[in-house]
């Protein structure tokens, strides 16, 4: 299950998201990336592994923890489905995988718990994509990007 303890990453281009001004969707993606396992896990009761990036929940309970209504849950889920994440129904639960989910959340690293990351190749490379295809990349090209440019974990 996933606990309430560590972080996610929220990067700033998510302001430039289509959805990011549908208050419903948004705050149904950030929920569900709170909310999404950081490790893999057993659920005893239905027999299954949840692994990491993925959240097993229901409309209702949903609904319970973000306070909006079960039909602006529908429509968030649906709007999400397919681009941000991956929606499999089982029995009268909803298991959701957030797409891309060690783009978002890189991975733990148990030994050294850092992962460097070249900042000047980053920031070049967003330049390069504008430049190339006139435009400022979106959020999941912003993290593809990002990934591209991690190197060598430290024990700094």
């Amino acid at each position: 299950m996933a606990e309430n303890k560590g972080f996610i990453k929220l990067f700033r281009s998510m302001k430039e998201w289509k959805y990011y001004k549908d208050i419903p969707t948004k705050t149904m993606y950030i929920h569900l990336l709170m909310s999404a396992s950081f490790n893999d896990y057993e659920l005893k009761k239905y027999k299954i592994i949840i692994p990491r990036g993925y959240y097993f929940t229901s409309t209702r309970t949903l609904s319970e923890e973000t306070g909006l209504t079960v039909q602006q849950i529908r429509t968030a889920l649906k709007k999400l489905d397919g681009n941000e994440i991956t929606i499999t129904k089982i029995k009268n639960h909803t298991l959701i995988k957030i797409n891309n989910w060690d783009i978002y959340q890189e991975k733990y690293n148990e030994q050294t718990n850092k992962i460097k990351i070249d900042y000047g190749t980053y920031f070049q490379k967003q330049l390069e994509f504008e430049n190339n295809n006139g435009r400022k990349p979106n959020q999941i090209e912003l993290k593809k990007i990002y990934a591209e440019c991690e190197i060598t974990k430290t024990n700094n």
